[in-house]
């Protein structure tokens, strides 16, 4: 027989046929003539992605340098730029740009890091009064308002909830009464909220920094949480609560609506308008209370005596005839449209709760 496979052999080649393949001594590789060797190198990848590289410039003239031990914040690579990172409760400085342009933020990490910080939070490191009157709670950011000079910064505080003029109180702060993160004061301690109950002022009443003072404001909605203390050349003082500040100052005595000993008649005065939202009040006796949904009225309880209750919306949908009251505690939500009723008769009978 191998003269037959020597034969074979000798007439593939004379045909001009490729040669058998040949295996090699390990009996596992392959080799095939005229076929080039595979490679993981000759595999192609995926098409790479044009990248912009851009460098993160510093501002030319620093107007604050702010300090914190536990900054948080969102970075960016560029001013507007897409967020790259959130950066938390790190030690890091806050460079404010003089003017206007992007802040810096170098934060000392597991490696320093300088990167931009698009919309930069800045808060009082310690409680003043904006404007003479306004004061930030602790965890109110403030807006910037470039250009600024260096050593301070031009902040501004949106007060247009409570105010109808400014609508926004600007000034100047230094750098070292300001902080990139809350510092955590108590604003009610330093304006010392009275410990009063809740009453309404008339708006476009004026706000004095003092009893004989220039007027630092003009109050737009009188009927929130107001509070009174002294009174003093025909002046009261007052701290109107608004968001994220307290306003305190002084008003004409007689644009305040204070409850006066006895609360017979002189509470009733407190109804219909001046019966405001967050007005609170206890009755002696039982009174009927109303509710009303659905163009139906009726009886569906009545008070405990010496219970509390609330003034709730004072709006045109009331009633002639009734104020608006809500329950001291939240155990209970009423339905939209729906209304907790009291007749103004048994109001005057009722008295503020202390």
């Amino acid at each position: 027989m191998r003269w037959l496979a020597l034969l074979m052999t000798v007439a593939a080649g004379a045909c001009g046929g490729a040669p058998p393949a040949t295996v090699g001594a390990d009996h596992g590789h392959v080799e095939r003539p005229g076929v080039a060797a595979e490679s993981h190198l000759d595999v192609p990848g995926p098409a790479a992605t044009e990248v912009t590289e851009i460098t993160i410039a510093r501002p030319e003239t620093v107007a604050c340098a702010l300090p914190s031990k536990s900054w948080t914040g969102v970075v960016q690579l560029r001013q507007g730029g897409p967020d790259f990172a959130t950066v938390r409760t790190t030690e890091s400085t806050v460079h404010i740009d003089a003017g206007g342009g992007a802040a810096i933020v170098d934060v000392t990490g597991a490696f320093d890091l300088s990167a931009v910080v698009s919309a930069p939070s800045v808060f009082l490191a310690r409680p003043m009064a904006l404007g003479d009157f306004a004061v930030p709670l602790a965890h109110t950011p403030l807006a910037l308002a470039a250009p600024h000079a260096e050593g301070s910064l031009t902040v501004e505080l949106d007060v247009s909830d409570r105010f109808e003029a400014p609508l926004a109180v600007t000034q100047v702060v230094r750098c070292a009464d300001l902080t990139p993160t809350t510092a955590g004061y108590e604003a009610h301690q330093f304006v010392r909220m009275p410990k009063s109950i809740d009453v309404a002022i008339q708006a476009g009443t004026e706000l004095r920094s003092s009893p004989r003072g220039a007027a630092v404001a003009r109050v737009r909605d009188g009927g929130g949480p107001v509070r009174y203390g002294t009174l003093e050349h025909g002046a009261r003082r007052v701290v109107i609560e608004g968001q994220g500040y307290l306003a305190a100052g002084w008003v004409a005595a007689d644009r305040v609506y204070v409850p006066h000993a006895g609360y017979g008649s002189g509470f009733g005065s407190m109804s219909g308008i001046h019966w405001a939202r967050n007005h609170s009040a206890t009755c002696k006796t039982s009174v009927p209370i109303w509710g009303q949904v659905g163009g139906e009225r009726a009886v569906i309880g009545r008070t405990k005596p010496g219970s509390r209750f609330v003034g709730g919306s004072q709006g045109n949908a009331v009633p002639r005839g009734f104020v608006a009251i809500g329950p001291a505690s939240a155990w209970i939500e009423l339905a939209p449209g729906a209304q907790l009723l009291m007749l103004k008769s048994d109001l005057e009978r009722c008295s503020p709760a202390r």
